[in-house]
């Protein structure tokens, strides 16, 4: 039985501003919750967007989206629709957050994903920097996206990231007990073992005879 580690719900996009001047339509982040299936395309979370291809590299991937809801919240007296969502994190990933370190998070949306039409949610980042993603970075790319100095980052040019969010990440401990599968091999191991030493054969001792020879 192993263990894992799952986050409660965290707010990671609302509707609005881009990094590069575009806008979170509403529809995008409904899509996002309703189209998200990490059985389709897994979301995974990155170091400030980043995606390395070798597995021992700082910008390796820091864990999976396994779920992702809309609600309705309040942004300076404004009602708008954000989005949360539900991780897998790796070990490191819990290390940095004990460690406050990548406190803010912004997601990567795929406004027509594949051949639906709809909008889905790429993956998710982890930064420090809110204030070059979010404000400064904002302003300085608004004019033109194609000049978005995050524009390499991207795993495809349509995609968009949101404004950072501080995340507020907590984990709950979650036990992963053994499927019908390894349960049923489990079963049939022991029965096998059993069977094994059933089958052992047992050695009979000979009676000694009073000189001290076997009987045979």
């Amino acid at each position: 039985m192993s263990k894992k580690f799952r986050s409660k719900w965290f707010r990671v996009a609302v509707e609005g501003a881009t990094t590069d001047g575009r806008q979170i339509e509403r529809q995008w982040l409904v899509d996002a919750a309703e189209t998200y299936n990490p059985n389709t395309y897994a979301a995974r979370v990155w170091m400030e967007h980043y995606r390395s291809v070798l597995p021992d590299s700082p910008f390796r991937a820091y864990g999976d989206v396994l779920a992702a809801k809309t609600e309705e919240v309040d942004v300076n007296g404004a009602k708008k629709l954000a989005l949360f969502v539900q991780i897998e994190p790796t070990p490191d990933l819990i290390a940095m957050n004990k460690a406050r370190q990548k406190l803010y998070t912004s997601i990567e949306i795929a406004p027509k994903f594949a051949d639906t039409g709809r909008a889905y949610l790429d993956g998710l980042a982890v930064t420090d920097s809110p204030a070059s993603l979010g404000t400064e970075m904002l302003t300085f790319s608004a004019q033109n996206p194609d000049v978005s100095p995050l524009k390499a980052r991207k795993s495809k040019p349509d995609n968009l990231f949101s404004e950072l969010l501080e995340a507020k990440l907590e984990f709950d401990e979650i036990e992963e007990t053994p499927g019908r599968f390894e349960e049923l091999f489990s079963r049939i191991a022991e029965l096998l073992g059993a069977t094994k030493e059933k089958d052992k054969p047992v050695e009979i001792e000979k009676p000694e005879t009073d000189d001290g020879k076997f009987r045979s």
